[in-house]
């Protein structure tokens, strides 16, 4: 039986075409909340740091809730552009932030879109981390279009210990990495909740069930819980299509799961 992870990325809404907007936080969270309770469906939530500063009370209900509370970094920037003192510095900031309203520190990662590093691995285990979720195996970030940011081709798909030299390879830092699910028709996107607006739970449930790894890590971000070309009006179509208010696929998806997938966390995650 397959083990479904159910992981949301609190952020921002969606860069560029918004900036420091939070409308997916306040409006889209709160019934998340509701429907992961009535469903007792466990769930991982990563924060940027930047983001509890000002909604810190998503944080308090996550814990009520007992959801996994993770760090997604402090802001939306490439971790890997960064210096390896900046990525430090970023680590700890959000950490910290999100200890301090939570009341313990938090164990998992993510790095904004999916930029980890090998020296920040290297660091998050140094600092507690015990899993790490951020290489979306395929996917591949340019500069240009041409000079690569990072490149997560080759990775696993199955959960492994990472490499301090490069995420998307298996090394021996003591620290899991668990990548994202992929979207296999078509590669560098993730299996989630924007497939599963855009294209139903016809099409992505047997994407979850046929996936070639025993783990599968499922992704939603904040602003694809609300119709956020409502308040964004430039938000090209190929993004308003990723994002609705309209929960009842998702709960829908997860009664059809209860039965023939376990769910479960990052942080309950082993290597298989």
């Amino acid at each position: 039986m397959k083990t479904v992870v159910f992981s949301v990325d609190v952020e921002w809404d969606l860069e560029p075409f918004s900036r420091g907007t939070a409308f997916g936080v306040t409006e889209g969270l709160p019934p998340l909340f509701d429907l992961l309770e009535e469903e007792k469906v466990p769930a991982d939530i990563l924060f940027l740091g930047s983001v509890v500063q000002s909604q810190s009370w998503a944080v308090r209900k996550a814990a009520s809730l007992q959801l996994g509370i993770g760090s997604h970094g402090w802001d939306h920037d490439l971790l890997c552009q960064k210096s390896d003192r900046q990525q430090r510095n970023d680590i700890d900031r959000a950490t910290a932030m999100i200890e301090h309203v939570a009341g313990s520190q938090p164990r998992i990662f993510r790095a904004p879109n999916f930029s980890i590093s090998g020296s920040a691995l290297q660091y998050l285990a140094s600092r507690g981390y015990r899993v790490d979720s951020s290489v979306m195996p395929e996917r591949v970030a340019r500069r240009w279009r041409i000079l690569p940011l990072y490149d997560h081709r080759g990775a696993p798909l199955a959960p492994y210990t990472p490499s301090d030299r490069r995420a998307a390879r298996k090394g021996d830092l003591p620290i899991l990495e668990v990548p994202v699910a992929l979207n296999l028709e078509r590669p560098g996107t993730p299996l989630g909740m924007g497939l599963l607006n855009a294209s139903g739970v016809d099409s992505i449930l047997p994407r979850i069930l046929d996936y070639p790894s025993d783990v599968v890590v499922l992704i939603a971000h904040p602003w694809e819980l609300v119709d956020l070309k409502e308040h964004v009006p430039s938000l090209p179509d190929d993004y308003a299509r990723l994002c609705s208010s309209d929960l009842g696929p998702l709960r829908t998806l997860f009664r059809t799961l209860k039965g023939r997938v376990d769910f479960s966390t990052l942080e309950q995650t082993r290597l298989t």
